[in-house]
């Protein structure tokens, strides 16, 4: 199972999950597998420690 199948099926069950999807693909590829209407949050790799504490603080807002 990768990533974007997690998603989705973590969702069927807690529908207001939110997630941080992390990728060494680019977003607008990774986001093509999943549902237009998902709300997911997306990391790119490489990326530093404060930028993953940054998306982690910007979504548990």
């Amino acid at each position: 199972m990768d990533g974007t199948e997690l998603v989705k099926r973590v969702r069927e069950r807690i529908p207001d999950m939110r997630v941080i999807c992390i990728s060494g693909d680019a977003e607008e590829t990774f986001r093509k597998r999943l549902d237009s209407a998902t709300d997911v949050h997306f990391l790119p790799k490489p990326f530093t420690l404060e930028q993953l504490a940054g998306k982690v603080k910007n979504v548990v807002r």
